[in-house]
Formats: structure tokens, C-alpha cells, sequence
């Protein structure tokens, strides 16, 4: 069985297990771990946290490497990860599932019937650095559970944003992580602002800005695309979103009319160190919402 197959019955494993987040690929310490799912425990609470990677048919020596250095370098911010391969008997099974449970990760053997799971040995690994736990895979697990609550699975996911899928020249809540900042936003987002700002009145996104809270942030970006749908961006204003006045959406305005000109404005949600109920940070994305609601109504025209 190849990694494509394996890939398949493991994503149906985790679905099955009612995993609320399901990501691919998704990017820690360097790498990037083949899944990483996530559903709320103990009344909403707290969040349990898995990952796994997948080979295709292996050996022995490639499953302990795996699972000892590559998966441990991911076991400083996930705390409960599994390896997961074809195997071919239950031989194999149990030599794997061995070699997995020393390295302190469990194991998930994929044969035709479907996925054996074996659990590792404990729900958090000992090599759980819980400050890289907070700032690589909590903050961002919980952003992005607590804006599907809000705005349903029909939306975008990229490594520290989400968004709803409205087209790129229109307005789009979304949220993202900023790592720099250690902290979370929720926002107004048009990927492609030249339709809104040759059609809307200036003024009056001027004004809607002009009256939000003092802590909006805006970020205005330039874009150029490449082959392969690879996107740079160049900013061109950062600060409050109060700077944006009617001068320099004028200005915007002449940009976007040649470049593809990107424009967020957005509110502070919670520190990437802060580990919250699920209802709170519900109430703090509905908080931001309503708060922007002026400007989305006027960015929509």
C-alpha cells in the first residue's frame, strides 16, 4: 500500500473520531507533519491535540528513525503523535508497533481491513515544551476551531490565516496568527481591493475607519504573483487603522488600479499564551465581529 492509500484510511480514522480540525501538512518545528487534528475535551475546556505522519510500505530502521528523530522533534509542541504505515502481517504490525511505543509515539498499522491503532504510551510525550505547545499548535488550533464555530466549514485555510469564501475582490472575515506579535487577530480582509476602492466612497470608508476602536490594526500589502500560485508580498502601510484616511485610500486607489493591492483591518483577540474555554473565545471573535460589522457593511457596498 503507498502513502497516498495509507494517507486515506488515516484521514478516515481521524473523521471518524470526530476530530473537529483535520490540517494537512501542517507546519511545525521546521517541517511539515502530515496531519494535525484537533477537537475540544472536559466541557470545552481543553483541547486535545494529535498529530501523524505516514510512510507507505517501510522497514524496520526507517520506522524507528521516523518515529525516534523525525516525530521527536515534533513531540516538543504536539503532545500525542502517532506513526503511521502499510503494513503487510501481523508480524510487522507488532515489530513496528514496538519500535514505535519506545520512541514514546503510537502507532497506526494500515492493512487492507482498514487501521489497527495502538496508542502511545502516554497522552503527553516527556519532550512537551509547553510555551513552543502554545506558540506553534494551541493558538493557532483554537483560532481556527473557534472561527468554524462562528462562520461554518465553508471556508479557507492557509498555515496561520482562515478566511470565508467570498471571491478575492470582496470583503472577507478572517483571522490570523501573528507570530511575530504573539498574538491573535480577527479582521476585514480584501485579497484584491481594486474593485472596491474605484466603486465605494472614500470618505466613507474613511469615516467607518476613522470611528472604530483605537486598538485596529490595518495592514495593506502588494502582491505579485508567480508560477505555481506562489505569492509575494511587499507592505505598504502598517499602523492603526485611523491612518487610513481619505489621502492615502486615494493613494490606494492609483496603486491598485496596476498592482494587485491587498488591505486587512482587524482587532486583537487573545496572546498566544493564553489557553481559554471555548465559549470565551467564541465571545471574543462574535466581540470583533460586531465591532467591524460597519466596516464590512461599507467595504461590501
Amino acid at each position: 500500500m503507498n502513502e497516498a492509500e495509507v494517507r486515506k484510511k488515516v484521514n478516515a480514522w481521524l473523521v471518524d473520531q470526530d476530530y473537529k480540525f483535520l490540517a494537512r501538512e501542517f507546519g511545525i518545528e521546521g517541517g511539515r507533519l502530515d496531519f494535525l487534528a484537533a477537537r475540544w475535551l472536559e466541557r470545552e475546556y481543553e483541547i486535545e491535540v494529535v498529530g501523524v505522519e505516514c510512510k507507505g510500505e517501510t522497514h524496520a530502521g526507517e520506522v524507528w528513525r521516523i518515529a525516534n528523530e523525525q516525530l521527536g522533534r515534533y513531540a516538543r509542541c504536539v503532545p500525542k503523535l502517532y506513526f503511521a504505515c502499510s503494513v503487510a502481517n501481523a508480524h510487522q504490525r507488532e515489530e513496528f508497533a514496538v519500535l514505535c511505543r519506545a520512541a514514546g509515539v503510537g502507532f497506526i498499522g494500515v492493512g487492507s481491513a482498514g487501521a489497527d491503532v495502538k496508542d502511545p504510551p502516554r497522552d503527553i510525550g516527556s519532550r512537551l515544551d509547553w510555551v513552543r505547545y502554545m506558540e506553534e499548535v494551541r493558538s493557532r488550533v483554537a483560532l481556527f476551531l473557534t472561527f468554524e464555530d462562528v462562520f461554518g466549514a465553508d471556508q479557507r485555510r492557509g498555515q496561520d490565516w482562515c478566511w470565508t469564501n467570498e471571491p478575492t475582490d470582496r470583503a472577507q472575515w478572517s483571522a490570523f496568527v501573528d507570530r511575530a506579535e504573539g498574538r491573535c487577530y480577527f479582521g476585514v480582509n480584501v485579497e484584491n481591493s481594486k474593485r472596491m476602492l474605484r466603486e465605494l466612497d472614500l470618505s466613507e470608508i474613511a469615516k467607518v475607519l476613522g470611528a472604530l476602536p483605537r486598538e485596529t490594526k490595518c495592514q495593506v500589502w502588494r502582491h505579485v504573483y508567480f508560477g505555481l500560485g506562489r505569492r509575494v508580498s511587499m507592505p505598504l502601510l502598517m499602523g492603526t487603522a485611523s491612518m487610513l484616511a481619505v489621502g492615502e485610500l486615494e493613494h490606494l486607489r492609483r496603486v491598485s488600479s496596476k498592482q494587485t493591492v491587498g488591505l486587512w483591518v482587524g482587532l486583537p483577540l487573545w496572546h498566544c499564551g493564553d489557553a481559554w474555554a471555548r465559549a470565551l473565545h467564541g465571545g471574543r471573535i462574535c466581540e470583533a465581529r460586531d465591532a467591524l460589522k460597519p466596516l464590512y457593511l461599507c467595504m461590501t457596498g
